[in-house]
């Protein structure tokens, strides 16, 4: 049994990165708007309306856009930064090989930032 265990431990760490062992490859986002009947878009699909939150992918960029009839919509675009737990990725044997590429086609090597976005319409 403790051999079987240990075979799989050593076989997700040769067939995962750091990151997308630790922080995963989606992120939970608060997208808000002040105006409570705004709808609120992500890359132009609806997502609902006033406050939200979603798990998002991290390897693509987003797009959060709130719309309500009558105003101006307004879009705002999700950043990035490096995920340091990749690094990790160093120590691992083969992590350079094997672990590297999978952090960063999966999309756990970025971090979405910021956490939370603010979208409200311009209304007359």
């Amino acid at each position: 049994m403790r051999k079987n265990v240990l075979v799989l431990f050593i076989s997700i760490l040769f067939v995962s990165g750091c990151a997308a062992i630790i922080s995963g490859s989606e992120e939970r986002i608060s997208v808000n708007s002040l105006d409570p009947d705004a709808t609120i878009f992500i890359n132009g699909a609806v997502r609902g309306k006033g406050s939200i939150s979603v798990s998002l992918p991290k390897k693509d960029r987003h797009t959060f856009t709130a719309k309500k009839e009558g105003c101006k919509d307004v879009s705002v675009n999700s950043g990035s930064s490096f995920n340091g737990i990749t690094l990790f990725d160093i120590f691992w044997g083969y992590g350079m090989l094997v672990a590297f590429p999978i952090d960063f086609g999966s999309g756990a090597a970025w971090n979405i930032t910021p956490k939370d976005y603010t979208v409200n319409p311009i209304c007359p």
